[in-house]
């Protein structure tokens, strides 16, 4: 493990990315004391070959170290990031990308999350021709088919733990999706956002049996399921993104820069109740993370029935 800078952004795709490894230096690294030893049992480093041992070079296998889907997604969110990233996209493809990167900006809420919607647009690994097809059709994006979930964690020490910690969190594909916040003090969460088709980690019946006569109603589309509506949006913007997506993101942009214009108000109010009764303010902060989330259910449920 390696310590990350505070103004620096640790950037890991599905591999390792600690390069060069300092053993002595106790503050910033934890590793076995038998790291590079190992290796050169393993036959993954050579200390004759000259070269300084690498960590992500040694350890991971070559294939994931310097698969495109993971060294374009490292590159992308580090250009992102800092506008003057010196490495190139050549470069990273060779698995010479950082641990981390330090940012050319303060980053915002509203900057991390658009990272976090981001598909190569405007750089030459974009294959959507200007969304003429869907862009979650190119290899390795950020926002890609397989997210399911996306969260970013807001915290500030300044305010008490309950108030000051925020979780927000988007379902499906963040492109055709919105960014609720859920506040640590929250103390439930709406019925239709722990809703989920039974599977095979939650079905009670014999697995076996489960595993092959799957009940029907596991396939079916439940439209009181957050999980299921936000699928269902995000589908149906892919089905045709250039026409649908206009809208979408107006709708969601507009959702949260409401979010972000009350927070303040919100948690001041929170902390004024919190002072007084902190049951009381857990239970307002809990009332509106979950009014938040259910007016993006109800959004979400329009803005299919309007594109569909």
């Amino acid at each position: 493990a390696r310590r990350v800078k505070d103004d620096e952004v640790a950037i890991i795709a599905n591999t390792f990315s600690i390069r060069e490894v300092d053993m002595n230096d106790k503050e910033n690294f934890i590793c076995p004391t038998d790291l590079v030893e190992y290796a050169i049992k393993r036959g993954w480093y050579d200390p004759d070959s000259g070269e300084k041992f690498d960590f992500a070079k040694a350890y991971a296998p070559e294939k994931v170290h310097t698969s495109l889907s993971n060294t374009h997604r490292q590159w992308n969110m580090a250009r992102l990031l800092n506008k003057n990233f010196s490495i190139t996209l050549e470069e990273s493809e060779k698995g010479m990308m950082p641990v981390s990167v330090k940012p050319d900006r303060k980053l915002s809420l509203k900057d991390v999350m658009e990272i976090f919607r981001n598909h190569y647009e405007g750089t030459v690994l974009d294959k959507s021709q200007k969304y003429k097809t869907s862009p979650h059709k190119t290899p390795g994006t950020i926002c890609n088919y397989g997210t399911h979930r996306t969260t970013v964690v807001q915290q500030r020490n300044w305010l008490p733990p309950e108030i000051g910690t925020v979780t927000w969190r988007a379902l499906d594909q963040p492109c055709s999706s919105v960014f609720v916040p859920w506040y640590l003090g929250a103390t439930r969460i709406p019925e239709a956002f722990r809703k989920a088709p039974e599977s095979l980690y939650t079905t009670k019946r014999d697995l076996l049996d489960y595993h092959f006569n799957v009940p029907k109603e596991t396939w079916r589309l439940d439209m009181e399921s957050a999980s299921a509506v936000f699928t269902l949006l995000g589908e149906i913007v892919d089905a045709d993104y250039k026409r649908a997506i206009g809208n979408v993101r107006k709708t969601w942009k507009e959702f949260e820069m409401l979010e972000f214009m009350l927070q303040p108000v919100i948690e001041e109010s929170a902390l004024k109740l919190f002072k007084q009764d902190k049951a009381l303010a857990m239970e307002f902060l809990t009332l509106y993370s979950s009014s938040q989330a259910l007016k993006s259910l109800e959004t979400a449920k329009n803005l299919i029935d309007e594109i569909k």
